[in-house]
């Protein structure tokens, strides 16, 4: 099963990090201490064949690559360690894949009493890497669309 789920989220992908973004491993940035709206430093120091990317709190390497995806809002998301963002979007095509969704402070406080609703996602795709969880499949949203 897990490899039919692994060959259908390819098919289902607009991308890959291979292709795509990705995080570019660093440890102990020079960041500043204040918060964006997304709950991360404005700016850090990366390397200088990355860049930081503030929505993430992270430096990143590539070009992202645009995805729409339609599906429920799954929320109360746990993990050992925090690797996830706690709120994920189960796709209607496959409900066995899912993208973690890297929103806004008050979109995860709105998004957070919606859990099951139906809705849309437009955004940046990338795979966030984790020591428990592995890879997976998450959306920078952009935009939230929800579904009648």
């Amino acid at each position: 099963m897990k490899f039919f789920n692994a060959i259908l989220f390819s098919l289902i992908s607009v991308t890959s990090a291979a292709q795509g973004a990705e995080i570019f491993p660093t440890e102990n940035l020079g960041c500043t201490k204040d918060l964006n709206p997304w709950g991360k430093p404005s700016r850090c120091f990366c390397p200088v064949e990355s860049r930081y990317d503030a929505r993430l709190g992270s430096c990143v390497i590539g070009e992202y690559e645009s995805i729409t995806v339609s599906g429920q809002v799954v929320t109360g998301i746990v993990a050992i360690g925090g690797e996830t963002t706690g709120i994920a979007l189960r796709t209607f095509e496959n409900p066995d894949v899912s993208y973690e969704l890297v929103v806004t402070r008050e979109d995860r406080r709105i998004l957070s009493r919606l859990n099951g609703l139906p809705f849309e996602v437009e955004g940046d795709f990338i795979e966030l890497p984790g020591l428990e969880t592995g890879a997976r499949p998450a959306i920078i949203v952009k935009e939230l669309r929800w579904l009648d």
